[in-house]
């Protein structure tokens, strides 16, 4: 991934990315510095990301579902749900870094109801259970995918074996 790390830097498209302002309670600006490579048509072609999203069995993804997120050292989403999706495909991507969990969140008093450690593989993510990640000393990489199916759906698709075209 550096190489390509290198070719997305060269192109500028990293963009600071702060959640809309329509949503204030998501995130606080000192603990979120994410930047994102969202929804540019570079994405459509870009390798390795072309290979797998034609491989998952959504034929509407293209790159505007597409985003490559980064979060840099010691910064991450705080405690949050996501207001402009429902489910997610998310994908670990690896410079040295170990990949944190996704930690969830119970709704009635936010204290913590368990974690999940995709760090070798990808999973369906229902954004709208809060949820937070601690990231340590190294840049987060993540491929994600918006889904623009039910959370429950998806995963009964995963369920079956039908996340994929193969």
């Amino acid at each position: 991934f550096p190489s390509h790390d290198m070719i997305l830097d060269r192109e500028n498209k990293w963009d600071g990315y702060i959640p809309p302002s329509w949503d204030e309670s998501k995130y606080t600006i000192n603990n979120f510095t994410a930047v994102t490579y969202r929804y540019y048509p570079e994405l459509q072609n870009l390798e390795p990301i072309k290979t797998i999203r034609e491989q998952l069995n959504f034929p509407y993804l293209d790159y505007t579902s597409t985003q490559l997120v980064k979060f840099p050292p010691f910064n991450g989403p705080t405690l949050h749900r996501d207001r402009e999706r429902e489910t997610a495909l998310l994908i670990p991507i690896y410079t040295f870094e170990k990949y944190e969990p996704v930690n969830f969140y119970k709704d009635e008093d936010k204290s913590f109801w368990f974690d999940v450690d995709y760090s070798d593989s990808m999973i369906v993510f229902n954004a709208k259970v809060l949820h937070a990640t601690a990231n340590k000393e190294y840049n987060r990489y993540s491929l994600q995918f918006d889904i623009k199916e039910p959370y429950s759906e998806v995963y009964e698709k995963y369920k079956r074996g039908e996340l994929f075209k193969c």
